[in-house]
């Protein structure tokens, strides 16, 4: 591998989080080159690192996608990057719309159209390994109600529920989660839902362990790879918070290996399989054709695969160490916070559940004193996103405890005296949520019955965060909704906007995230925001989100807004 004598280049590197965004800005910014980054999110504590020469702030792409657009080819045409490098999804998603209408001298770290469409499916991915002979789940793809009935009956609970893609054009900022089902009722239940937005891949669930195939590959070709095994992740899937570094197990190389070669795949990526170690079997999950989450550990065990990637597209490189440090392991301690939590209050000898006994979660403890394990986010040489994320951490503490004494019965009565003050002088009330398709809606709606019978003396409008306007309430939230006498089959959603704040004299919304959202983005409104199960005596001041759930999770939802906003708004 050549490092001498090549010269200091320029990078853009787009994402937000401490994993794979922070490994690629130190990865590069330790060989010198000149790192520039877009990050949506301020408090991220990837901006901390010393390795960032820049940080460019664009708009908000989710509710002015073409200003986004034009802030990047100006940053682009003005910079010439030799290497433009987006680290999660959503920025693909975003590459993708720029370079569909602009042109830039800088180059895109994109797949070609077609490979991009096929590793964003699921459905595809899977397919594509069943025919090499790869070992997969058994799967059934489902785009209507009958082949939901028909997959519920082929395929045997528990049952592994799957977006055919994690991210959707038309909103790139949602993600769409795996779900899982324990019986064919919740299946169909859930499976509905899916089918409202998209189509969906019911799998049967396979218990293993998470492990992936790690490689950067020229043209179907993998030069070089590593291989990781999930040590925690969450109890019913998704990213790991632990890992560890283990030998490539030659059956995964040799199925990534022809996956890779299959569609001449280009770049750097990760090929996913779930692991089960007592009886040696595995199966294709799917294929990240990205930088990967658990890539921290990679780098630290010496297989750099962002100054690889840099070197093979920018200098021709092709000659790479084929041989990395195996035994350390690596932890997102934030999230591995959470993990614990959620293993001492689930069944920790339950196969369907990612747990472990506390015994083998204590004999962990032995890599700290070893010597052989990380921390995502603190390196030597670049320790301040490490406490930018113990910083972080703690006012997030602060605010759990802050909002907790909030829920205190005597504290909560006296607030709820005060918010119903400023209700009575109200000329505006405004619902906020996230979408605006269900649970603001739904109190809007309420809220106008008692604003007709001049009850409230307010008017009503309800809104949301998300940047899709004009979507139609899911099928699920109208069917309940006319349970409690509200038609929702009318409504269509709003985005949120500085006119509509300064015109609300009080603004509700359901939940923390609701609130954090509201006041990140518009901080005059935290004096009139207040969470709207303040009004009742529930032990949670959150209302939860029902969307994308059962009939059973809208029932109570809706109840409570019954009771809140007809008893007494």
């Amino acid at each position: 591998m050549k490092d001498a004598g090549i010269k200091a280049g320029r990078a853009l590197v787009l994402g937000s989080d401490s994993r794979s965004f922070l490994a690629v800005i130190r990865s590069l910014g330790r060989r010198n080159i000149q790192v520039h980054v877009i990050c949506p999110d301020p408090d991220s504590p990837a901006l901390r690192s010393r390795y960032i020469s820049k940080h460019h702030v664009l708009p908000e792409y989710a509710a002015h996608p073409m200003t986004w657009i034009e802030g990047l080819d100006k940053l682009l045409r003005r910079e010439s990057f030799d290497l433009v490098l987006p680290c999660d999804d959503p920025h693909i998603i975003k590459l993708t719309a720029y370079q569909a209408l602009g042109k830039s001298n800088s180059r895109l770290e994109l797949l070609p159209a077609d490979l991009r469409e096929l590793t964003s499916s699921k459905q595809r991915c899977h397919d594509l390994a069943s025919s090499l002979g790869v070992s997969v789940a058994r799967s059934r793809l489902v785009e209507s109600r009958q082949q939901l009935e028909t997959a519920i009956l082929e395929v045997h609970p528990p049952y592994v529920l799957k977006p055919l893609s994690s991210f959707g054009a038309d909103d790139p900022v949602t993600r769409r989660e795996v779900r899982k089902a324990f019986t064919p009722d919740e299946a169909f239940s859930i499976g509905m839902l899916f089918l409202e937005t998209s189509g969906l891949q019911l799998q049967e669930n396979f218990i293993g362990t998470g492990t992936g195939v790690e490689f950067l590959a020229s043209r179907g070709t993998i030069l070089t790879a590593f291989q990781h095994l999930r040590l925690h992740e969450p109890l019913h899937g998704g990213g790991s918070s632990y890992r560890q570094g283990i030998p490539i197990d030659p059956r995964m190389y040799r199925a990534t290996a022809a996956i890779v070669a299959a569609i001449c795949y280009d770049g750097v990526g990760m090929v996913e399989f779930k692991w089960n170690r007592t009886t040696d079997e595995f199966v294709f999950i799917e294929l990240n054709a990205r930088f990967w989450g658990s890539l921290p550990l990679a780098v630290a065990s010496g297989a750099d695969f962002p100054w690889f990637l840099y070197q093979y597209r920018c200098h021709c490189e092709r000659s790479f160490a084929q041989h990395f440090r195996l035994g350390l392991c690596c932890r997102n301690w934030t999230m591995d916070f959470h993990w614990v939590g959620s293993n001492a209050l689930h069944d920790r000898h339950n196969p369907m559940l990612a747990t472990k006994p506390w015994s083998v979660v204590l004999r962990e403890l032995r890599s700290v004193l070893r010597g052989t394990e990380r921390i995502d986010t603190l390196t030597h040489d670049d320790p301040q996103p490490f406490l930018a994320e113990l910083r972080n951490a703690a006012r997030a503490l602060a605010r759990r405890f802050w909002r907790h004494c909030r829920a205190c019965v005597w504290l909560r009565r006296h607030r709820a005296r005060g918010i119903r003050r400023r209700i009575r002088h109200a000329g505006r009330i405004e619902f906020v949520c996230f979408g605006n398709i269900c649970r603001s809606p739904f109190a809007e709606a309420l809220a106008a019955q008692l604003h007709a019978d001049g009850i409230l003396h307010a008017a009503v409008s309800s809104s949301g965060f998300c940047a899709l306007e004009d979507r139609q309430s899911p099928a699920m939230a109208v069917s309940v909704a006319r349970e409690f006498g509200i038609d929702l089959s009318q409504h269509r959603s709003r985005r949120i906007s500085a006119d509509r704040v300064a015109r609300a004299d009080v603004i509700f919304v359901f939940d923390w995230v609701n609130f954090d959202s509201l006041v990140a983005e518009f901080p005059q409104a935290e004096p009139k925001t207040f969470l709207i199960g303040e009004l009742d005596s529930d032990p949670s001041l959150a209302v939860p989100d029902p969307w994308n759930t059962s009939r059973e999770m809208f029932r109570p939802v809706y109840r409570r807004l019954t009771a809140i906003v007809r008893g007494g708004l």
